[in-house]
């Protein structure tokens, strides 16, 4: 009988526990490799071949849809550019279904009375969604040259003369800045993401692009050549993230990128759990998209294997969500019954493994904080908390990475925009209820995994438990708060 426990045992371990441990530890070296790169290359800092002589034409592209709380702002900023009036077109492409589009109407009508060169594209339809919005606005577009800006976004004044420039060089086909914050104080939830993103347009965006490899135009905050748009099949819809399948699609095709990790272009973060997770299973499930429609044509390509190797571990960032769940449920029972079979000494060992792993990806946001509020506190705490909530996460990631495997089609899901007006409390239209459920009986399952350590005394465990349930339970936590306050404000 002991013989038959340990071989069950030595399987769950060494056939599912460690191979999972080392998966994930792979992405995140991938992540502490992005680091090093960073920290190897974060001086040096593109610079344009020359300057325009005379600068050339600009199209302006802002994408909307049911965006009444934000529309002024954006449009706002699109005429208050520093940018000669008569080298740039401002359009609003305006796919809205309620009121937002009479708002858009009034904003075009007040700004052309004023001189401006913009107009509104209205669609029946939203074929291809986001992607089909821009793909007929360029049909139309004048500029050589076309900036995108989603309605969150408040245009940064020197946006074009800081990045129009870098287009003298003739291979560079879009320039993307990278994104602030403006709303990063409002709750837990907004602190996190701030951290988050800080990580991927600080640490991620920098090393990939002064590395050499591949990085992605981030759907809005930047600004493309038509032409390379054009060369490489144009705007397509049949993913949810249309900006990551274009920007593969265009270096591949040959096209230069660049990231301007200074300019920073201030934005609106989803401040609701709904909205987030939204927003999150759109990126997730469109990325998993990308990975399945590129990466056969990115191992068939003739660029480096170092680069087809870095687009695949990018690409394949989704698969973290698995194993971050998979391993958050199973470490406590698996040390719970291989005590007996095992020495303690490898117990300890393994948990070693999982902190390594933990300081490592601690490591990674750690830095880009820094580089972000410089040595404040918020540095070091918000990067631990991030560490320990964001497990909670990982089931919308899950679901989203399912649905995309699996080949389920589902609409463009817009993030609501609040713009501090909380008294429209806009939920997303993605429907999140499978992951509440299914978080909330994980939270049952963490309940009965406490009870088991305090009734059989194995104390030791309590470590583990603590560090992988408060993700879930702050998850379940702040549903029901949002719940509550939307019907206090729907009374």
């Amino acid at each position: 009988m002991f013989s038959e426990h340990k071989t069950l045992v030595q399987v769950l371990l060494f056939g599912l526990y460690f191979p999972l441990l080392t998966a994930i530890a792979v992405l995140i070296t991938y992540k502490i490799k992005l680091l090093v790169a960073y920290l190897w290359h974060r001086d040096h800092n593109p610079v344009p071949e020359k300057k325009w002589d005379k600068l050339p034409f600009v199209t302006i592209q802002l994408p909307l849809y049911n965006e009444q709380n934000v529309i002024e702002r954006l449009i706002a900023s699109a005429t208050d550019i520093d940018y000669p009036r008569e080298l740039y077109e401002i359009q609003v492409l305006d796919d809205s279904t309620d009121d937002s589009i009479e708002i858009s109407r009034a904003c075009v009508k007040e700004y052309q009375a004023k001189g401006f060169n913009i107009e509104i594209y209205h669609r029946t339809n939203r074929f291809d969604f986001k992607a089909g919005a821009l793909a007929e606005g360029l049909k139309v577009a004048k500029g050589e040259f076309v900036a995108v800006f989603d309605a969150d976004f408040i245009i940064p004044k020197n946006f074009l003369m800081e990045s129009i420039h870098y287009f003298t060089a003739s291979k560079v086909g879009m320039v993307q800045c990278r994104w602030g914050f403006i709303n990063e104080r409002d709750t837990l939830l907004t602190r996190l993401q701030t951290t988050f993103l800080n990580g991927h347009f600080i640490i991620e965006h920098t090393a990939r692009n002064r590395s050499g490899h591949f990085f992605n135009f981030n759907g809005t905050a930047g600004i493309w050549r038509k032409e390379a748009i054009y060369s490489c099949g144009g705007w397509q819809g049949d993913t949810l993230t249309e900006d990551l399948d274009l920007s593969y699609r265009a270096q591949l095709a040959g096209w230069n990128f660049v990231y301007l990790r200074d300019l920073v272009a201030p934005s609106e973060l989803p401040p609701t759990l709904d909205s987030y997770n939204g927003q999150q299973f759109r990126w997730v499930k469109g990325m998993t998209q990308v990975l399945i429609k590129m990466l056969p044509t990115i191992w068939k390509s003739n660029i480096s294997i170092a680069k087809k190797f870095d687009a695949s571990c990018h690409l394949f960032s989704g698969a973290g969500y698995l194993f971050s769940v998979i391993i958050s449920l199973l470490t406590v029972p698996l040390l719970f019954f291989t005590k007996e079979y095992i020495d303690e000494n490898f117990m300890w060992i393994a948990l070693g493994f999982v902190f390594i792993n933990c300081f490592m990806i601690w490591t990674y946001y750690f830095v880009a904080e820094v580089e972000a509020r410089g040595w404040k506190r918020q540095s070091f705490t918000y990067p631990t908390l991030l560490l320990l909530l964001s497990i909670g996460f990982a089931i919308n990631g899950l679901y989203a990475v399912k649905e995309a495997v699996t080949g389920k089609k589902t609409p463009f899901i817009r993030t609501p925009k609040f713009n501090n007006k909380f008294s429209k409390y806009i939920l997303s239209e993605n429907n999140a209820n499978p992951v509440y459920k299914t978080i909330f009986f994980i939270n049952i399952y963490f309940i009965a995994i406490f009870a088991m350590i305090f009734l059989s005394g194995k104390y030791f465990l309590l470590s583990a438990a603590l560090f992988f349930a408060p993700g879930y339970i702050w998850m379940t936590f702040t549903r029901i708060r949002e719940k509550m306050v939307l019907a206090s404000l729907s009374r």
